[in-house]
């Protein structure tokens, strides 16, 4: 019943009737939604098991999480609370503004005859909404490290499930079609173990093997993207760590060096096995040919202006390339709110990557890294870093949460 009170209050008496719910009324919410944040990682981790990403089973659980994420956004996110993270947060209120900007766009040439889809107008304002419950939800490092380690453990269980179906070999043909949806989870995992593993004083060995396995899963899936993208973020994560002597710096690329140079046959099985063909095209599955022909449609007529919106529609397959793919879908007006998040929030990442807080909590250090993996991602395939949604809940909770603490250093 307090919710009701708070949304029927004029703006001058919201600060008391949010000071009336009392601390009873704010254990009682942060009880909600920590149910709630435990039910939506028990329904995730089982989604992408093997098991779970089959039909029936895979819309059943996709539904009862955005259920839950929908429930916990109204449960956690309060409209003045929203207000002063707007006021503080540079990037929620460019967030914001850039959605807003999009969402008029698109619908004004819905209504003039475009042809169009909504769903990344979706994807970015459901993001956006993950931030705003990740920075109202108030997660301290106790629950950061409860919560995540849980979502490890159990993560790892739910990749192994593939090891349990298909083995651990390597084979020709990938042993499923949606490993780009599965796999980055996976890494986002794998990079929260190995930051755990440095930082908690029991559980360390756990982390370790955990880690181990998500990397060893993405490998057997051949998901090349995530593979390399995860490598880099956690070799960029160790080596920026003040945490890390430089010893154990240089026995970690020592053994990377030496696990490369030694398993050249099997790093090879997972980049080119069943590829007819050494060329590059040949290797990426067609993706660069794919980003010819996108480029080409784009420097016809007037489709680097208006897309695909009116006029020619490119018909030449998936560009798997974010902002290509946005650019011949949308064209350079419509998707320009987009471009400018995108190259705003890529900047914003990799600053904090390469600029890491002394004051900030451990825990959290390690949150840019992930955004920084979902990013590079996003260079080879089209609906990173904004979708899809069950595969980055974690990774833009985390980072509302991040963006608080920046907050608090202020």
């Amino acid at each position: 019943m307090t919710h009701f009170q708070i949304d029927t209050v004029s703006d001058k008496e919201l600060p008391s009737a949010l000071h009336k719910l009392g601390p009873q009324g704010s254990i009682i919410r942060d009880r909600i939604s920590n149910s709630i944040l435990y039910l939506i990682l028990s329904a995730n981790v089982l989604q992408y098991s093997f098991w779970g990403m089959q039909n029936p089973a895979y819309g059943i659980l996709r539904d009862i999480i955005i259920g839950l994420v929908v429930i916990l956004f109204l449960v956690t996110v309060r409209p003045l609370e929203t207000q002063q993270a707007l006021i503080k947060v540079k990037l929620l209120r460019l967030w914001l503004y850039c959605v807003l900007l999009f969402g008029i766009g698109t619908l004004t040439a819905y209504a003039f005859g475009a042809t169009l889809s909504f769903g990344t107008l979706r994807d970015v304002a459901i993001t956006l909404g993950i931030l705003l419950i990740g920075y109202h939800k108030q997660i301290d490092s106790t629950f950061f490290a409860r919560f995540t380690m849980l979502y490890i453990v159990l993560g790892a269980v739910s990749a192994y499930s593939y090891v349990a179906v298909f083995g651990f070999e390597i084979h020709d043909q990938y042993i499923v079609d949606y490993k780009n949806q599965i796999a980055p989870l996976f890494a986002i995992l794998a990079l929260l173990a190995v930051s755990h593993s440095i930082y908690i004083k029991r559980g360390k060995l756990l982390m370790i093997l955990s880690a181990l396995l998500l990397i060893t899963i993405i490998g057997i899936l051949r998901a090349r993207t995530a593979l390399v993208a995860l490598l880099f973020c956690v070799m960029l994560y160790l080596f920026s760590s003040r945490k890390i002597s430089i010893w154990i710096k240089v026995l970690v690329t020592c053994v990377v060096v030496a696990f490369i140079a030694s398993n050249t046959e099997l790093i090879s099985e997972i980049f080119i096995a069943g590829k007819q063909g050494t060329d590059l095209n040949t290797i990426s599955s067609g993706r660069v040919s794919r980003i010819s022909d996108g480029l080409d449609f784009l420097s016809r007529g007037n489709n680097l202006l208006v897309g695909s919106l009116w006029g020619e529609q490119y018909d030449g397959g998936i560009v798997h390339l974010f902002l290509i793919n946005l650019w011949i879908e949308y064209g350079g007006i419509l998707s320009l709110p987009i471009i400018l998040l995108y190259v705003v929030f890529l900047g914003k990442v990799v600053a904090r990557c390469l600029k890491r807080k002394e004051r900030l909590e451990n825990r959290y250090d390690v949150v840019p890294f992930l955004m920084l993996f979902l990013l590079i991602v996003s260079f080879n395939e089209y609906s990173y870093p904004f979708s899809p949604i069950s595969s980055l809940f974690l990774a833009y909770l985390l980072y509302g949460a991040y963006l608080r603490q920046l907050q608090s250093l202020v």
